[in-house]
């Protein structure tokens, strides 16, 4: 199939829905059906382009309702999994790294947990919100089921 998306080396634009037959576009609906349940979270490439109806990869956002436990920190991906569409996983990362130091830092060996406790009441909101944005994004564009 020769979409004009690749012209020599050069990637010129994506692939799009309308360069898709309606074969491809119903092999890819099947083997997402099969790997992945119900499509829910892509976007149907019918209502971005007019195209043939197909699905995005689902975006399962993470929103987490803790991110201490004890001694045990979650920072970072390992705390929260936002959409690519809110476009802050890196830098909300960052935060809870330097947020993390800094309650370390200010801590002596005993009140590890304590500063831990700080930690999580800092960071836990602006992941909670990170994860909802995304997932209102992701859900604003997926049909209604």
């Amino acid at each position: 199939m020769a979409c004009g998306a690749v012209r020599g080396r050069i990637a010129h634009h994506s692939l799009r829905a309308a360069d898709l037959d309606q074969d491809v576009c119903d092999g890819l609906t099947r083997e997402a059906a099969r790997g992945c349940g119900r499509p829910r979270g892509g976007t149907p490439s019918s209502t971005l382009s007019g195209g043939p109806t197909s699905w995005g990869p689902p975006i399962a956002e993470y929103v987490p309702d803790r991110l201490v436990r004890g001694r045990m920190v979650r920072a970072g991906d390992a705390a929260h999994v936002p959409s690519p569409m809110t476009g802050r996983g890196f830098g909300s990362s960052l935060d809870d790294a330097a947020a993390l130091a800094r309650h370390l830092r200010d801590a002596d060996g005993n009140s590890a947990p304590g500063a831990l406790a700080d930690y999580e009441a800092e960071r836990l909101a602006p992941a909670q919100g990170l994860g909802l944005s995304g997932q209102a994004f992701t859900w604003s564009f997926a049909p209604s089921a």
